[in-house]
């Protein structure tokens, strides 16, 4: 079995730093997702025009004005994550195209963590994890 053939099985994990914190500190966040003329992802309540998107996260840590959010990708959508947590008003640090464009933060707080998936000629589940970014720490601190 090819990578590409298992793919929706892949357990894709991500941690972002968000603006605000969230009033539910677990969640799913579930929309129909779907890219306009100019590349703009949004969401959608047509489910013919968008694609099912769903995002799993839980607040690690937060701050005044920030949260770190673990997030699982249930689904895998262009731009799904920034997307979601903009439309929950909770927008990336750092993302001007979904967030505020005038944002404070030179860089997209947004960090693929890890990945786990079966190979595909031995079959023996394979994961690998890389830390966040040193500007993490800046932002909100990260243990």
């Amino acid at each position: 079995m090819a990578l590409q053939d298992q793919w929706q099985s892949v357990e894709k994990k991500y941690i972002a730093v968000v603006h605000g914190r969230l009033a539910k500190k677990q969640d799913i966040i579930t929309s129909y997702l779907a890219e306009n003329k100019a590349f703009v992802v949004y969401s959608t309540t047509d489910t013919k025009k968008g694609k099912l998107a769903k995002t799993a996260y839980t607040v690690l840590k937060e701050s005044a004005d920030l949260s770190l959010v673990e997030i699982t990708l249930l689904t895998g959508r262009k731009n799904q994550i920034r997307v979601h947590f903009s439309n929950l008003g909770h927008p990336i640090a750092g993302d001007r195209k979904y967030g505020n464009p005038k944002d404070e933060y030179k860089r997209l707080a947004l960090h693929a963590k890890s990945i786990s998936f079966r190979h595909p000629t031995s079959g023996k589940q394979m994961s690998f994890t890389a830390k966040p970014p040193a500007f993490f720490t800046t932002l909100i601190r990260v243990g």
